[in-house]
């Protein structure tokens, strides 16, 4: 994620200034807690996450 990412974001930003974006590289247990919490929009995973109530 943090190879092709950064340059696929870039390239939406450009197309969508209007909109914010960023990008955070961290664990997965932090990411599938944010996105249970509503803190993160999107999430980036290498597997779909057990709770398919964020899958």
């Amino acid at each position: 994620a943090k190879y092709f990412l950064p340059y696929l974001l870039g390239e939406f930003q450009r197309r969508y200034p209007q909109i914010q974006v960023s990008l955070k590289v961290t664990n997965r247990n932090e990411v599938l807690g944010h996105l249970k919490d509503n803190k993160y929009d999107l999430a980036v995973l290498t597997q779909v996450p057990d709770d398919k109530s964020i899958a």
